[in-house]
């Protein structure tokens, strides 16, 4: 990322942040789901023999065929949901680099009172993102519901062909059909359940390595430019030197153009010329931004002071933007706030040069920005041999500006090589030469006041800037009348809020909210009518099952059963595909909403709100955030819900089938529900940790994609990585702390169950019916 073009970034930075929140995590499932690749097919394998002793060879192999052709039919909707979800994918990064923008641009936006038209606008990407989510989740419901179909088609199938195939075999009996359905249970998990997600992680993570590898093989600066630098003559003075060189920003046309020039080192150069004739860009080619076409560039391959025009702060301190992850050293520090005039505005703030500021400084003034990201130029300087300084003014007033340049480019700054682009262009009467540039080409070089003689175009921007001064002069009188200062909008402490966490547990109020808020009450309890529906079906057709296993009830009318069961077998399937269809459009629903209404609010509050949160932080909402909600939740959800209705329903037919287990059931719920309860409060709270922690990562991320420039000119890389790492390993601890309490629940919970089977089968071992 740290070697990433400009223009890389600013065409693909959706695509870039969406690699970080989405497809990484794509690995995660991996490391679960890996060893079932080899490991489910080999325990299959294994467990037929077992099976086959039961029921015959036949059977066994009709019931393996039901198994592999369930799991073939869920590897191609897995698939299918793939494809659908990296469609999906790039509607989301079209949808979080339109926010993201929308984010950059907040007070443009509100100024021109734009809000509608991007609202339409995330609207619209929303809606085509979740198009394809709908109908990738809809394949994920199908499939689990495919996973719940499975064992009464396969028992339907054991047992069908059992009276079809193996007349000669004695009747099936209480012990024989109990061993055959909990292995059937077995082959079902292997088969169904882990091999079906293993391949379905695969699946998606294909097209998310693809992402990551085209993340990784991004246009970036490469190391064959630099080389070529390598190779020529290197300056170690604070010389720069072009020979014929042309640059270029996207390979299609150059912008600039046989550029010949040599400056020495200590000398003040100025940069002159209309908007758009290059002068940002030659700043940029001197730093190795651009693509060096034709010729040479020659200059030292030292540290080098990079202000940019748009200045660029990271969520921080005023003194840790400042400083940058140098040491502070006290005396050089104190001269460095005198040379930028921000001694006066830092006694303004109870907390002084510690007050933290928002990202790229929106809760301080334009000049303010200026000043601080200059002084980070300033005391980095000392070991760099030139300058650049892209229209430091331009945000300051008149006499501050004259006290910048007085005190910062002509007596802190006088021993290095300054090359400064204004459009203030009196202040470059201080220089040694001015470069005036053209369409991309250095047209004259000469002093200041012979371009102002010799060259109209020179004297026209004069003429524009003094009429802009005498405007913005209007301007500031009218604000001094008021007595308004920007810092009174700065908290005494730090407008930038820290992050907090809810504590408790989830109020129900939300999963109301979550539930009616597509359909109402009556789509809600439409789709809790269809689940209970399709779990009593299921519970009836094994039911029905556990019947036929008493010869006195249907004697040889086995045709009669095989219908019925084909019958209760064909309802299960209906009506587990209708609520997996009804469940994924509630759900798809509800997240569009949800998402609208959450963009809606942060696109029509107040400034403040901007100022006080991080973009990085923002982003997380609508990025990680409302990926859970779309992909993760729904399968989560819908599987505890079935398996709820699944434990409640086998209870009822244990209960049928010995009314003591009722009594272990009563023993039992309590530990559950007080282990639940226990588990819970933990596990509740490092989630919301994991995802406090996990904005840090994307607002560095994000903050880091728009400081590049700065960042590689300053060679400040190993600050930023260390600075990354710290931020990921923060994040690492409570996803690592979940896992380890997620599996102190299971293995407790498996011990309950252990404990629960091994008394039922002590209670039912005289009873006659046993399911």
């Amino acid at each position: 990322m740290l070697t990433l073009k400009q223009t890389t970034v600013i065409n693909n930075g959706g695509a870039i942040l969406n690699v970080l929140s989405y497809d990484i995590g794509k690995f995660d499932l991996l490391c679960v789901y890996l060893n079932d690749v080899w490991g489910s097919p080999f325990a299959a394998i294994m467990l037929f023999p077992l099976i086959s002793m039961n029921i015959g060879f036949l059977p066994t192999l009709s019931v393996y065929f039901v198994f592999v052709l369930i799991a073939i039919l869920q590897t191609v909707f897995s698939r299918m949901a793939a494809k659908y979800r990296l469609e999906s994918v790039r509607w989301a990064d079209k949808r979080i680099r339109a926010i993201n923008e929308c984010l950059i641009g907040c007070e443009t936006i509100k100024m021109y009172c734009w809000e509608k038209p991007f609202e339409r606008l995330i609207y619209k990407l929303r809606y085509n993102e979740c198009q394809y989510i709908g109908r990738a989740n809809g394949l994920r419901a199908i499939n689990f519901s495919l996973y719940f179909l499975s064992l009464p088609l396969a028992t339907l199938t054991a047992f069908g062909s059992y009276y079809l195939w193996e007349k000669q075999r004695p009747p099936l009996t209480t012990p024989l059909i109990f061993t055959t359905m909990v292995q059937l249970v077995i082959l079902r998990s292997i088969l169904v359940n882990l091999l079906s997600m293993s391949i379905e992680s695969i699946s998606e993570l294909l097209p998310a390595s693809k992402r990551i590898d085209e993340f990784i093989n991004l246009t970036v600066i490469s190391e064959s430019e630099m080389s070529k630098e390598k190779k020529s003559n290197v300056f170690n003075d604070g010389s720069i030197q072009f020979e014929n060189a042309s640059f270029t920003w996207n390979d299609i046309s150059n912008q600039l153009i046989d550029i010949n020039l040599h400056i020495e080192p200590g000398t003040f150069v100025g940069i002159l010329g209309a908007i758009g004739a290059g002068k940002s860009s030659l700043l940029s080619a001197v730093l190795g931004e651009m693509r060096i076409v034709n010729g040479r560039r020659n200059r030292s391959q030292k540290k080098i002071a990079y202000v940019s025009e748009k200045p660029w702060l990271f969520t921080g301190t005023i003194r840790e933007n400042i400083l940058f992850g140098q040491i502070l050293d006290h005396e050089k520090y104190r001269k460095v706030l005198e040379a930028t005039c921000l001694i006066d505005d830092l006694n303004e703030f109870q907390a002084g040069d510690l007050t933290v500021i928002a990202e790229n400084g929106t809760n301080l003034s334009g000049g303010q920005r200026a000043r601080v990201n200059l002084a980070r130029t300033l005391y980095g300087s000392d070991e760099a041999d030139f300058v650049l300084l892209d229209d430091p003014l331009s945000a300051v007033d008149g006499q501050v500006a004259r006290k910048i340049v007085d005190q910062c480019l002509l007596n802190y700054l006088k021993s290095k090589t300054r090359l400064l682009v204004t459009h203030r262009i009196h202040f470059l009467s201080h220089t040694d030469y001015c470069l005036l540039l053209e369409n991309g080409r250095i047209k004259k070089i000469n002093s200041f006041n012979e371009l102002m003689l010799n060259e109209p175009e020179v004297r026209k921007i004069y003429e524009q800037q003094v009429l802009s001064d005498m405007k913005k002069k209007d301007v500031d009188e009218n604000t001094d009348d008021n007595n308004f200062e920007i810092s009174q909008l700065v908290d005494n402490k730090s407008i930038v809020q820290e992050e907090q966490s809810a504590i408790g547990q989830i109020q129900s109020k939300l999963w109301i909210i979550l539930f009616t808020n597509a359909y109402g009450w009556i789509g809600f309890t439409i789709f809790l009518l269809l689940m209970i529906l399709g779990q009593i079906s299921f519970d009836c057709t094994n039911l029905w099952i556990s019947l036929r296993t008493v010869p006195s009830q249907f004697g040889k009318q086995h045709m009669q059963f095989l219908f019925i069961s084909l019958i209760l077998t064909l309802t299960t399937v209906i009506l587990s595909l209708v609520r997996a269809i009804v469940y994924t459009q509630l759900l798809i629903s509800t997240s569009f909403k949800l998402h609208n209404q959450m963009f809606k609010s942060v696109l029509y509050t107040s400034l403040r709100f901007y100022e006080s949160n991080p973009i990085g932080r923002i982003l997380n909402r609508f990025s990680k955030d409302q990926q859970i909600i779309d992909e993760l939740f729904p399968g989560i959800f819908f599987e505890c819900l079935q398996g709820f209705l699944g434990a409640a329903g086998g209870l009822v037919i244990l209960g049928i089938a010995n009314v003591w287990v009722l009594l272990i059931v009563i023993l039992t719920t309590p530990l559950f529900f007080y282990l639940y309860r226990y588990y819970l409060r933990t596990a509740l709270q490092i989630k919301r940790l994991e995802s406090i922690t996990r904005s840090p990562v994307h607002a560095l991320f994000s903050s880091t994609l728009n400081g590049l420039p700065t960042i590689r000119s300053s060679k400040s890389e190993k600050y930023v990585v260390e600075q990354f790492l710290t931020c990921l390993d923060r994040y690492a601890r409570p996803s690592f702390e979940f896992e380890t309490v997620s599996l102190w629940l299971a293995l407790r919970i498996d011990l309950i169950i252990n404990l629960f089977l091994i008394l039922t089968m002590i209670l039912g071992n005289n009873s006659s019916i046993i399911c």
